[in-house]
């Protein structure tokens, strides 16, 4: 087996590893039918997408399945709350989809918490019944974190489904399902891990699984030569992003018929060279697997080794599972479509400073001087609220209504606020105006004119939505003083004159730098884990109790 390197930066190789097809020279058969086996998330928090994903199983797939394809189902919540649906249904024979709609309608329904581990021991009983001659393809959804088992034994659960089915897809349905977990999971059975925000990106990830053909025949052993960075191998197969463990001896275990592994190492293995076929290639796709493992250390060098500008500019931008997800869509279409690489130009001077100026630092500058003021009513200030409409009082028929001569000369930011559960900073300002009282109300609340009530409200504007940048510019009315200090950081911003306003440029600045992530302590994380532990539960309970009011009602 050849192996050839290509340094992208000190102490980082990428490493393409040939390897042997024991099929080679064989005489081609005809690709035999497939088992789909999907193994469905039903916790509380899928009550809204349940309904939809059964209307899809049961429209959809007796016209994707081929002839001689089979069906088959296992559903799961919590520990003890999990079993197989169906068995082998060949849904391809319209007549058996009266049976099989009936079961899809009484049994996918929300309810409970979320074990992986036991829907993942029934996939290996349900294989054993599976026709032999077939192949088997294994699709892993679930929109959560599991609750009731270590992560350990999960990861042995997969281990032992996977050494069952000839292809695996681990789809992480929504923000809130664990990333870390599901994409740790698709490592181990050498299978495609691929996010899904919502149903309508499901849907498309459904067909094309159930279309294709699986992998025909058994796993084949191989070494690598090196220590693996991030403790896996990659290739990329039918579109997918496929990722392989290296367990202790460098061993890994990849499916006949794939011709090379790629990996990253910190010394050269084999022959060095500046450049072999699908390095370009391989490089994005080593970008997207480090990004979906959160590893902005060795997503850098990458980056700056293809020179990228728009990648490097989007990266720089990433703050938040949202906006890493779009990064890494963007990324893995690029792998397969050349077209799609540098569309903003090369640059490898285009990555960031680790100390490089910030949304965060932008904010905080704004904030430092109450005689900096924001300008809601200029056109430039285009905002995306994220929050319901406030409502008045019910019945009482009071409306605030903002003191017009402060809309003009704007508003001082006065605090940032953070939110605990999702990767939002807002600006808080306090507005003055006016209330219209009731031509009844206590005389003593009367201003000189006799129905108006002075008052102010706080108002939350929210610059970063979901790790997102929600606004791409801010007109403001600056002090000399913080104006020259955001000229200094390099900060675009377009000066118009008549009216005493500097619009910035926010799109531009990256959320967060390499600095603020790595000073980050390990306590800093741990707290920050548990809370979003918290949020999670908090929400999969939120989704119980809307799903058990749905079924009362």
């Amino acid at each position: 087996m050849s192996k050839t390197s290509c340094q992208i930066a000190s102490n980082l190789y990428l490493v393409r590893q040939k390897l042997s097809d024991p099929t080679s020279g064989s005489k081609p058969v005809a690709p035999p039918p497939t088992n789909h086996i999907f193994v469905l998330d039903c916790s509380g928090s899928m009550y809204a997408e349940l309904p939809k994903i059964r209307e899809q199983l049961k429209t959809k797939l007796p016209k994707l399945m081929k002839m001689g394809d089979t069906f088959s189902a296992i559903w799961f919540s919590g520990k003890g709350q999990h079993g197989v649906l169906l068995t082998a249904e060949p849904i391809a024979d319209l007549t058996a989809l009266a049976g099989v709609n009936t079961t899809i309608d009484r049994w996918l329904q929300p309810q409970g918490m979320t074990g992986f581990k036991e829907p993942l021991e029934d996939v290996v009983g349900l294989v054993s019944k599976l026709p032999a001659k077939n192949v088997n393809n294994l699709v892993f959804m679930s929109d959560g974190c599991d609750n009731q088992w270590p992560r350990q034994t999960v990861i042995q659960a997969m281990e032992a489904a996977s050494r069952t089915v000839n292809e695996t897809t681990v789809v992480e349905y929504g923000y809130y399902a664990d990333r870390a977990l599901l994409s740790a999971m698709a490592q181990q059975a050498g299978g495609a891990h691929i996010f899904a925000e919502d149903f309508n990106q499901w849907a498309p990830v459904v067909e094309k699984v159930v279309e294709r053909r699986a992998r025909v025949g058994k796993r084949v052993a191989y070494k690598v030569d090196s220590d693996v960075i991030g403790g896996f191998v990659f290739a990329h197969q039918n579109g997918d992003l496929l990722t392989f463990g290296v367990e202790d001896g460098n061993d890994i275990a990849v499916p006949a018929g794939v011709p090379a592994v790629w990996y990253l190492s910190p010394v050269r293995v084999g022959k060095e060279v500046t450049s072999m076929s699908d390095a370009e290639a391989m490089t994005y796709a080593a970008i997207s697997a480090f990004a979906t493992r959160m590893q902005p250390q060795v997503v850098w060098p990458l980056l700056k080794k293809t020179g990228d500008v728009h990648f490097i500019q989007a990266f720089g931008k990433c703050f938040g599972k949202q906006a890493y997800s779009a990064f890494q869509a963007e990324v893995d279409a690029a792998v397969l479509d050349p077209a799609r690489r540098r569309m903003a130009g090369f640059d490898q001077k285009a990555v960031p400073d680790d100390n490089a100026y910030t949304v965060l630092h932008l904010l905080r500058d704004l904030a430092a001087d109450e005689d900096n003021k924001l300008v809601f009513d200029h056109p430039e200030m285009k905002y995306s609220a994220i929050g319901r409409r406030r409502v008045d009082a019910t019945g009482s028929g009071l409306k605030f209504e903002a003191d017009p001569f402060e809309q003009i000369t704007g508003y001082s930011i006065g605090n940032l606020v953070y939110n605990e559960d999702r990767p939002n900073i807002s600006m808080q300002v306090r507005k003055k105006g006016h209330v219209t009282l009731p031509a009844d109300s206590p005389s003593s609340l009367h201003t000189t004119d006799a129905r108006l009530f002075e008052t102010f409200i706080f108002r939350a504007y929210a610059v970063v939505k979901d790790g997102l940048v929600n606004v791409d510019k801010l007109p403001m009315r600056l002090t000399d003083a913080t104006r020259d200090k955001l000229r200094e950081a390099g900060v675009g911003m377009r000066h118009i004159v008549e009216k005493g306003i500097d619009v910035v440029d926010v799109k531009s600045l990256p959320i967060i730098n390499r600095s603020m992530i790595e000073q980050v302590s390990a306590q800093r994380y741990f707290e920050t884990q548990i809370k979003l532990l918290e949020a999670q539960a908090g929400q999969k309970v939120y989704g119980s109790r809307m799903a058990r009011r749905e079924r009362v009602h």
